[in-house]
């Protein structure tokens, strides 16, 4: 990674960055302790999450209408189905059934979508590293 311009190197107490402690390793010119250092190259990343935003023509198909009404949904079927696609994720497993966190803004405020339409997104945990698209499953 290229060095910060020397305009922008300040002397601070506290720097906020949003680098995943391998990018951090990687940036020039930043002094770091050296048991700091250590710690960062000894990280252990957790799963990461697989994110779509959907605009959707009409509103989501629920077949409970309740659901309609809701500004999260949890899909993942039982507690113990839910625990087992997360505990995979964690273990760098991608789960047969993911458990799956679906917002829909737009059910508690409608200004939130364009008329006749509704904003959604859903996310899921995957293993930290997945190769390719999810469909294939491999890490990298």
């Amino acid at each position: 990674m290229p060095a910060a311009p020397s305009s922008w190197r300040r002397p601070a107490d506290v720097v906020i960055a949003d680098l995943t402690p391998a990018q951090l390793l990687r940036l020039e010119g930043l002094e770091l302790p050296v048991r700091y250092r250590r710690a960062l190259s000894r990280w252990t990343y957790g799963p990461a999450i697989v994110k779509i935003d959907y605009l959707i023509n009409g509103p989501i198909p629920w077949r409970d209408p309740e659901v309609a009404r809701a500004g999260t949904v949890h899909l993942g079927g039982s507690h113990a189905q839910i625990g087992a696609a997360e505990a995979a994720a964690a273990r760098g497993v991608l789960p047969g059934r993911p458990y799956v966190l679906l917002a829909q803004p737009s059910a508690a405020d409608p200004s939130r979508a364009p008329a006749g339409q509704t904003v959604a997104w859903a996310y899921a945990h995957v293993p930290h590293g997945l190769a390719g698209g999810a469909a294939d499953g491999r890490r990298r």
